[in-house]
Order: structure tokens, then sequence, then C-alpha cells
């Protein structure tokens, strides 16, 4: 295989022989020609490399196709001096521009100080000349933090945080930092990987027109919890024609209902009229914000539905879809692709090609469908700080159905700009 690719901005242009690529920090690439081997082009930066026949062959490829997310306005707690340094230039080294060091002096946090910790690092970030754009902590015990971290910084204080396990944190393995570093790329803005045929604007039904992709899911608590609510969570690409940033949405509804309920809605204000609202029409809003353009095509990835609810959901949610762009401008409509993914079938597919599988020799998940899976994990934290394994909270086991759904609480407008729940 032999790829020339071409630097449009600072930076220079290299020669793809076996499969790996080097870039040095560029500003935009293109492809001036390419071999009869398709695959996969990344963004890197500062000399990292990834091979370009599938997602599998190496872990690292930082950066933003509108160029580097400058990391400024950082805070770390619970950290050594030398875990703060090796994550730093782990990602300055993979492209990353990671201001050495941290904005606010770190410090130890008690688990049964957390809350206070929080909030302290809060109001002493807001005397800083810039915003904090990300917290990183290692957790102050195994389990009993994160459920409280997150909820406290992505609906209370609006601030994107990487937590870290304490065990991982204490081995220093390189492999873990990387982790890290592209945990922490997405979180700030940043997109790890793009497809070959995205620059090429060759895949079809997304590169002619703009496109917008959704993914939706909705996971239930255990059977015997009727006092827990569903949580359903739609994400949708705000990026075109590279489909790799998603912004979630989530939204509480009654236990064991499976068709999404907030996708559209209307609400009589006594002053305005109708108001138009849901999940789809504020995706669309935010699409159109961040492209400047209004989807020409949907496709819409819904995850979770069991066969006997198809016609069902089908006809409900396409319904939605329709009237939430209808409510934006009339006659718009757009074309919809609505597909169901399922995990229990017995249907099995080989791949052709070892290099679209991942480690195991399996076919990738569908991004949107995955990322919706895990808005909706995240979104029991608010719930409950703490969740079995199964995503279930630990609610009252009262066997009342007649309970009132609590809505969620609101996540800040900052933190639904990033992947906060990646």
């Amino acid at each position: 295989m032999a790829l020339v690719v071409q630097a449009l901005g600072r930076g220079g242009s290299c020669r793809l022989d076996g499969g790996w690529v080097v870039f040095w920090r560029l500003c935009d690439v293109r492809i001036v020609e390419e071999g009869d081997r398709r695959g996969l082009v990344f963004w890197l930066g500062a000399g990292a490399y990834r091979r370009v026949s599938g997602l599998t062959s190496a872990r690292l490829g930082l950066g933003s196709m509108q160029g580097q997310c400058p990391i400024s306005c950082w805070i770390m707690l619970n950290m050594s001096e030398d875990f703060c340094k090796e994550l730093v230039k782990m990602c300055n080294s993979k492209g990353m521009v990671f201001c050495q060091t941290a904005s606010i002096r770190i410090r130890s946090v008690r688990p049964d100080r957390i809350d206070q910790a929080l909030l302290d690092v809060f109001k002493e970030s807001t005397s800083l000349k810039s915003p904090l754009q990300l917290l990183i902590i290692i957790l102050p015990d195994q389990t009993g933090s994160y459920g409280k971290i997150k909820r406290i910084c992505e609906t209370e204080l609006g601030i994107v945080s990487q937590c870290c396990q304490p065990k991982q944190a204490a081995r220093f393995s390189n492999q873990y930092f990387e982790n890290l570093a592209l945990k922490i790329n997405v979180k700030v803005g940043g997109r790890n990987t793009v497809l070959d045929d995205v620059i090429q604007r060759k895949i079809p039904r997304v590169s002619d027109y703009p496109t917008i992709i959704f993914g939706a899911d909705v996971t239930h608590p255990q059977p015997e919890e009727y006092s827990c609510s569903s949580i359903a969570v739609v994400v949708a690409s705000m990026d075109w024609p590279e489909v790799t940033k998603y912004r979630g949405i989530v939204s509480a509804q009654p236990p064991r209902e499976e068709i999404i309920q907030d996708l559209y809605k209307t609400v009589q204000d006594p002053q305005k009229g109708v108001v138009h609202s849901g999940m789809i029409r504020e995706l669309l809003v935010a699409f159109f914000n961040s492209t400047g353009q209004k989807p020409y095509r949907i496709i819409f990835y819904r995850d979770g539905v069991s066969e006997g609810q198809f016609s069902q959901v089908l006809f409900y949610e396409v319904d939605a879809i329709r009237k939430a762009c209808a409510s934006l401008q009339e006659g718009y409509m757009p074309r919809v692709t609505f597909i169901v993914v399922q995990k229990r079938h017995h249907t099995r597919l080989f791949p052709t090609d070892r290099n679209q599988t991942d480690r195991s020799g399996n076919i990738q998940a569908v991004p949107p469908a995955y990322y919706a899976h895990l808005a909706a994990f995240r979104a029991r934290y608010y719930v409950e700080d703490e969740t079995s394994d199964s995503g279930s909270t630990g609610g009252q086991k009262a066997k009342d159905r007649n309970f009132k759904v609590r809505p969620l609480p609101i996540i800040k407008d900052n933190v639904k700009e990033v992947m906060f729940y990646c």
C-alpha cells in the first residue's frame, strides 16, 4: 500500500508505506492519492502514528480536525506530582496541547469530604482568567465516590471530569496513561479517529448531503424495582461530514416503558402559546448551530427494542421525529432511515477482513448506539450515586406502579457540548 498525505496547514507531508502514517502536528489533512486498500486515517500530532488499515492495530491518535484543543485551565485532585507529570507528558506526546502545570494546586481529598472539595475547587476556579476545562481526580476510594463526583460535576457545577481508579493509577503504566489520554481528548472536544472515506466524501448516504446520525437507547431498572424510573437517552452527531462528535440528552420516564416519551413534546404556555420542545428538536437545533446547515438526511439507530415492540416503537418514534422536524420549519421533512440495533439474536456475522474487527475478531458495535448506552448508564448516577453492575439503581422496592417520575437533574450546557459520558 502506498498513500500520499498532504498537509494543508502547519506541518509537512509524508508517504504511507506498509500501512503506517506519521504526521507532525497538522492542522488539516487531505488524501492526495491512495492504493487499493481502504482503511482509516487519523489526525495525530507530535510524531504519533497509527495503522491505517483498521481501528484495532494501534491505540493512539489524538487531535482535532479543526486544529488542537488546547487545555490551559485544568485541576487535579488526589494525585502525586509524578503522576501529574506523566499524564501531561503522554497527552502532549500524542498531539494534545496540554498546559504543563495545573491552574490550582494539587490537593488531597477524603472520601467523606468529596462534596465540599468539589465545591471549593469550583469556587476557586471562578477567579481564574479562563473557564475550567477539566478536572482529573484519583478516586479517594475504590467505588464509593464515582457516582457522586459525576453527578455533582455534571449537573451542579458544570465541570468536565476524568476519574482514575486508585489501583490502576498506582501502577504508572504507559497503557493506562494512553487510555486516559484518549478519554480526555474527546472530553475536551477533540477527535481520536476520522474515517478515510470521510475525507474523500465517499460514505454512501452520509457524505453527499448534510446528515445527522442519532443513537437512542432505554435502560430499565431491575424487574423487582418498581419505584425506579427507566432512563431514555438520545445522542446525535454534531459535526458533518466527520460524524465523530456526539451530543447526548437524557430523560427519565415510567419504569419498563420502552417507547421514548420525550422525543417530541409540546407545552401550552399562557403567554407564548404552544411551545415546541423535545430531545430530537434540541439536537437538530444544536446540529444547525454547530454546522450552519439543516440535516438533509436523518439516520436513527435505535437500541434495546424487543421484536414484539418493533411496530409500536417504529410508529411512535418516527412520527415524533417527523413532528420535531416540522416544528422547526414548515415543510421541513428530511429523509429518515430508522434502524433497530439488536444484540439478542441468533444471526452470526463473520467479517471477510480481519482488519475490520476488534482484537477478539468481533465486528465493532455501532458507535451511536454504544454512546447512547454509555450515556444511559451515566444518567443512573444522577438518580442514585451508586448503581449495580446491571445499571439499575438501588431504589425502594415497593410495588407502587403509580409513582410520579422524578425528572433527572439538568446537565450543564458546557458539559453537554462534549462527549462527557465516555
